[in-house]
């Protein structure tokens, strides 16, 4: 039996290409079970590739419309895709999925993780000594205090909210 769900997409709510309804109307159509939206949170810096925060309550109510309009055919929840650096709060989600996008480096500045190859070896030559298992290490490490920061323990009111009672 093969089931269809996803936990983590975006939508033109921040970096992706498809409106939120478009994505759950092509979901449901596929035969997904549940599908669960996770904008990129807001941060103060490099706005290409997050919700600008005048917009962050307008994705809530969006995906709670969703929510009520599939209600009994498919499951919704209601995502936030939390970067280390991002000033967007968790609590008014179903779920949030800790990242770690940037490398801040000693002037302050950001190097993205996922940036172009020779902009991240640019920052391994100039951050770590031109060791890569130097800047994996720091990557992990800086995603590990992350998750352990935004302690990601679920209480009974997002089981209930979410419907896992």
């Amino acid at each position: 039996m093969k089931i269809l769900s996803s936990a983590h997409v975006h939508t033109t709510f921040c970096d992706g290409k498809t409106t939120a309804a478009d994505m759950a109307r092509t979901a449901y159509d596929m035969g997904f079970v549940s599908l669960g939206f996770t904008l990129h949170a807001a941060q103060t810096f490099d706005p290409a590739h997050c919700i600008d925060p005048s917009s962050e309550e307008d994705y809530k109510k969006e995906i709670r419309r969703l929510q009520q309009e599939y209600k009994g055919r498919m499951a919704i929840y209601l995502g936030i895709e939390r970067d280390m650096l991002s000033c967007s709060d968790i609590k008014d989600y179903d779920y949030f999925i800790a990242s770690v996008h940037y490398f801040t480096r000693h002037d302050g500045s950001h190097s993205g993780v996922d940036a172009p190859s020779g902009e991240m070896q640019k920052y391994v030559n100039e951050c770590c000594g031109g060791d890569g298992l130097k800047m994996a290490k720091q990557y992990f490490t800086l995603f590990c205090d992350h998750v352990v920061r935004l302690s990601p323990n679920p209480d009974k009111e997002m089981w209930e909210r979410i419907g896992l009672k």
